[in-house]
């Protein structure tokens, strides 16, 4: 029995293959650019298209181009607020001609206000596309958003 569980285990999770490594990092380097306001970072991992299109969990937070993402989120990673996100249930699928792929996961934000007040949020959804441009894949659209549960 043991072994039977063993095998339906293995045979039900995808391989991990070197391209999945690669935009795991893009991936993992964008959300971390949000957690250490590194704009460098983010100008890492995203595509800097003026047809990106990039959707936050605010309604006024809808960014098309990288030129208006870019100006968004320096004015954010100057901030004094605080925040730390962190990724769980992450699934990246690749196309056939494997130059795109697209995730989705869960994000737990722990963000801390100006004036020091915590608020924990589990299982903010968060997807994306990246496209591979040379030999790097960049993001070219995420959305960002939370359950109506959390309301």
């Amino acid at each position: 029995i043991t072994f039977a569980l063993l095998l339906l285990l293995t045979s039900c999770s995808k391989p991990q293959q070197p391209q999945t490594q690669s935009i795991q990092q893009t991936i993992n380097s964008f959300v971390s650019s949000f957690s250490s306001s590194d704009p460098t970072k983010l100008e890492s991992a995203m595509s800097h298209d003026e047809d990106i299109i990039c959707i936050g969990t605010d309604s006024k937070e809808w960014w098309e181009g990288w030129t208006r993402l870019k100006t968004a989120t320096d004015l954010l990673f100057q901030s004094p607020e605080k925040s730390k996100f962190y990724i769980r249930n992450q699934n990246i699928t690749l196309n056939k001609s494997q130059d795109t792929a697209w995730f989705s996961q869960l994000l737990d934000a722990s963000l801390e206000d100006s004036q020091q007040q915590k608020t924990e949020i589990k299982g903010i959804r968060s997807t994306g596309v990246l496209v591979k441009e040379g030999k790097e894949w960049k993001i070219v659209q995420f959305h960002t958003s939370l359950p109506a549960d959390k309301f």
